[in-house]
């Protein structure tokens, strides 16, 4: 009995910094694989050459410029052409670059978008989700 109590506390013993392995990885390890495709691998479909994020912004994945619509009022921000990579911030329904963010920026109210040559990606903090659309032949 002795011998078998012992056998438990060593095993126990010898899996106990196991079990904590991972509090010490960073967090982005710690994300299981499917988690980590779910942002990488989600291509989202386009309607009429719209791209939509949510209710309130949109996407334009067959324009010439990097284009998005936002807000209410429908108001249109037009950045560089689609052929330059451009990254761009969406919080309180204004566009920011990342060197001129307003005073009470929160990232976790904001929303990341990267138009790059053949994808728009898009990330939105405060829902922890994200993804891409493919860009689409420009309009005329």
């Amino acid at each position: 009995m002795r011998i078998i109590s012992s056998i438990v506390l060593f095993v126990a013993l010898a899996l106990t910094p196991l079990a904590n392995q991972d509090a010490r990885r960073p967090v982005s390890e710690q994300l299981s694989e499917e988690l980590k495709l779910r942002f990488v691998d989600n291509q989202c479909m386009p309607k009429g050459g719209t791209g939509i994020i949510n209710r309130n912004l949109y996407i334009s994945v067959r324009s010439d410029k990097n284009k998005l619509t936002l807000g209410e009022r429908r108001w249109t921000w037009t950045g560089k052409d689609a052929s330059i990579p451009e990254v761009i911030i969406v919080f309180q329904e204004k566009v920011w670059s990342s060197n001129n963010l307003p005073n009470g920026f929160d990232l976790a109210h904001a929303i990341v978008i990267s138009f790059e040559a053949d994808k728009v990606r898009f990330f939105d903090f405060s829902k922890m989700l994200g993804g891409y659309y493919v860009r689409q032949k420009t309009e005329n």
